[in-house]
């Protein structure tokens, strides 16, 4: 990836052009496990170039997919870079496909997942709708308190 910002134009495309075609050369294991997350990297490093629409529509699918992934470094990958595609991330796509996930990620026996997972709540809590109903009706809870 660092030398590919030093080819030109149509070296880049040429590249591009080739990498399904070597990806599918390779072993499985390579391509699905152990290049899952750095993908996610240069996806993100190449999406950040996009528009905010066309991030929306090209990438973001391919994010939301990555969560359902078991893959440790792939869920680690996704949670420290989520600043990176925070804005793009609507509240019904987080509520039904990405918190669900994510929340697995407090009972993880590492405990630099549960970290990330707890820290990327800061993000997405306002996207879930259990935390806005919650908020909503705090008065009501002090209510019933005694």
């Amino acid at each position: 990836m660092e030398i590919l910002s030093l080819k030109d134009s149509v070296e880049k495309d040429t590249f591009f052009r080739k990498l399904p075609n070597l990806a599918e050369q390779l072993p499985r294991q390579i391509v699905v496990k152990e290049a899952a997350a750095p993908a996610l990297t240069a996806l993100l490093k190449m999406g950040s170039l996009l528009s905010a629409e066309e991030f929306r529509v090209e990438v973001l699918p391919t994010i939301i997919k990555l969560f359902a992934s078991n893959d440790r470094a792939v869920r680690v990958s996704l949670l420290q870079h989520i600043d990176q595609y925070r804005e793009s991330l609507s509240a019904q796509a987080v509520d039904e496909q990405v918190y669900p996930h994510v929340a697995t990620g407090f009972s993880n026996t590492s405990a630099f997942l549960r970290e990330l997972a707890l820290k990327s709540m800061l993000v997405l809590a306002p996207k879930v709708r259990l935390f806005i109903f919650m908020l909503s009706n705090l008065p009501l809870l002090f209510l019933f308190e005694k």
